[in-house]
């Protein structure tokens, strides 16, 4: 994608957190809406799991109109611990080369765009101090896809910056919640929600 960084690889993406914003603005813009359509525009939520909880933390740095958001598993790292975990042990991509690549490839986008971009402006925690509103996280402790302690520390960097935040940690290794842990989880987001409402 020439217009914005996408790695092989490597999950940032500016695009989907234009997405959400540009759905965020369209939801709150929407004057008269049907009749089969109810909008409460003072309580819009985000959910986010895995790459979407770092597309999440992102849109709730850029917008207050999110009420409030979950993020399940979050990969809300820098691009460099990024490149690290998901190549560190694949057998064609030595780690050295695949940090080597993400520079190469930042240095790309910077020449072709004429910006000064580093890897660390991409980590979602650089702009915790515009986050406003609760944010719970979801992890289970040995996730194989997403490092749990990727969310753990998101969560103790909102709370340094007096974000209203929850943490609920699930014993396993599931990335994607099922079952029990699925209904615990989802119980645990709308408990939260609600106490979010106006």
């Amino acid at each position: 994608d020439n217009n914005g960084l996408r790695f092989g690889g490597w999950l940032y993406s500016a695009h989907y957190t234009i997405d959400i914003l540009n759905l965020i603005a369209a939801i709150r813009s929407i004057d008269n809406p049907p009749d089969s359509l109810s909008i409460d525009r003072g309580n819009l939520f985000l959910w986010g799991r895995s790459l979407g909880g770092d597309v999440t933390a992102r849109a709730m740095t850029a917008s207050n109109k999110v009420k409030a958001a979950s993020l399940w598993v979050p990969a809300t790292t820098s691009l460099w611990d990024q490149a690290h975990f998901y190549h560190y042990d694949s057998p064609t991509v030595a780690d050295g080369f695949s940090l080597e690549a993400l520079a190469v490839e930042i240095g790309k986008y910077n020449r072709v765009h004429g910006t000064q971009l580093v890897a660390r402006d991409l980590n979602p925690a650089n702009f915790i101090e515009q986050v406003r509103n609760p944010v719970m996280i979801q992890v289970s402790i040995d996730d194989p896809d997403a490092r749990s302690a990727w969310g753990i520390e998101y969560h103790f960097e909102l709370q340094e910056y007096g974000v209203p935040t929850v943490l609920k940690i699930y014993p396993g290794d599931a990335h994607v919640f099922a079952g029990d842990l699925l209904e615990r989880a989802i119980q645990a987001d709308l408990e939260f929600f609600r106490a979010a409402m106006d």
